[in-house]
């Protein structure tokens, strides 16, 4: 914090009309899997600071990771230049001091003891519990990662927070191969803000049970039908669209099929989305965003209505609302616009139902391809799938392809799973679409 507050004196003493000091410090463990094998973890810390200073409304920024009083006095020195060759825009304003609430769940004590042997040690089991699966199950890749986030931020407008926030995440990639068959890749992934919350080896067994119940997969005939896409093919194939959309800066770029939509419907009544940076299951939780706003459950899209976009505070004065605790981004660039936690509203049948139900489709649990953020028009390749008639699963698929658009797709989802999975910062469920062409090899 004292960094912070020397940077923010420095800003006011050299000219600026308002200073924002964002500071980040991270103490970070990883280990590393890679070719069946276990690679040696390496630990390491670092910190940095972005300073922000508007001078007449037109803004500039540098930042640094040489926190000495010399080294930030050329940083602001720096982007008070940059902030003199820049052009005015009345929207480079800074929020306004509010109340201050620091989250439960978030930081783990137990998190400062957990060392590069601790880390090694998971992901040695992880990497036993695909061999002991099947040793038909290669690991491409993996890692485990240990890291505690000291975040502060100190305004000219009268922002001073911190916040320690701990963080385990896992991840696993490879595939299973027999003979000259080689299965779909699949990755797992995985993260928690408490040790006692770690369970990597779970995330292995899945990844393991993937790729072998892959083995073995046939070509298909091209039909039209329905699809079930599994939380991480829904990632891949819609979430990062519709998050585009719903983003306040691409709306007012133009590059939003949400422009102008608040109230009015634009997906399946089926479809609530919501975003939270208060819930500490989610690795994207804090409790203020870039900007030292705090952060709040917010509903984004409620039974198929538009209700809400994301604003930062620059975004939130272009249109006369009020931030939403979205300003994203890392000390080394100015605030963005971005989610915390998405999480899709569950339904109300479960997985297997939603399988039987289906007279004739596929399950695609990974996706590869392209998709537009704009127009929402994707095509790619079925990298994980099954075959599904009368409501049971056939065998896997390969050569497969899938087309159609994301904002058709919304509007046609008939069921929403019980069940739903974190993918990184979204917790998701498997949703059945109709109307999606298949294309078979």
């Amino acid at each position: 914090m004292e960094a912070c507050r020397i940077g923010k004196e420095k800003a006011l003493q050299f000219g600026a009309s308002e200073v924002e000091v964002y500071g980040r410090s991270i103490k970070e463990v990883e280990s590393f899997l890679e070719r069946n094998d276990i690679k040696l973890g390496k630990s390491h810390s670092h910190a940095i600071l972005g300073i922000r200073v508007f001078k007449e409304m037109a803004m500039g920024f540098a930042s640094l990771n040489e926190l000495t009083v010399d080294h930030i006095e050329k940083a602001v020195r720096d982007a008070l230049k940059i902030a003199g060759m820049t052009p005015r825009d009345e929207n480079n304003i800074l929020p306004r001091k509010s109340s201050s609430i620091i989250h439960d769940g978030l930081y783990d004590q137990a998190a400062e003891g957990f060392g590069a042997s601790d880390s090694l040690e998971v992901a040695l089991e992880m990497l036993e519990t695909t061999k002991s699966y099947d040793p038909r199950v290669t690991v491409d890749s993996g890692a485990f990662n240990s890291s505690i986030f000291d975040n502060v931020i100190c305004t000219s407008s009268g922002i001073e927070r911190s916040e320690t926030i701990s963080l385990f995440s896992w991840a696993i990639m490879g595939m299973a191969t027999e003979g000259a068959e080689v299965s779909s890749f699949d990755y797992q992934v995985g993260s928690t803000h408490e040790v006692r919350g770690i369970h990597a080896t779970a995330a292995a067994r899945v990844f393991a049970e993937n790729v072998v119940n892959s083995l073995g997969a046939k070509k298909i005939q091209s039909f039209t039908g329905g699809v079930i896409l599994s939380p991480q093919a829904l990632m891949e194939l819609v979430l990062q669209t519709v998050v585009s959309s719903l983003r306040s800066d691409n709306v007012q770029k133009g590059r939003s099929k949400f422009k102008d939509r608040l109230g009015e419907s634009v997906a399946s009544e089926s479809l609530t989305i919501r975003d939270d940076g208060t819930n500490p299951n989610g690795p994207g939780a804090s409790s203020f965003d870039r900007e030292g706003v705090s952060t709040s459950p917010i509903v984004l899209v409620d039974n198929g209505e538009l209700k809400s976009l994301m604003f930062n505070t620059y975004t939130a004065s272009k249109d006369g609302a009020e931030s939403t605790g979205h300003a994203t981004g890392s000390p080394r660039s100015s605030p963005s616009v971005g989610p915390s936690n998405i999480m899709i509203d569950p339904g109300e049948v479960s997985k297997e139902e939603l399988i039987s139900e289906l007279e004739k489709g596929v399950l695609v649990t990974r996706f590869s391809g392209n998709t537009s953020a704009v127009s929402g028009d994707f095509s790619g390749v079925v990298k994980g799938g099954f075959l599904i008639e009368r409501g049971e699963i056939l065998h896997p698929i390969k050569e497969t392809l899938v087309a159609g658009n994301v904002f058709d797709l919304l509007r046609n989802i008939s069921a929403i799973s019980k069940e739903r999975e974190w993918m990184e910062s979204a917790l998701l469920p498997y949703i059945h679409v109709e109307g999606i062409s298949i294309i078979g090899g």
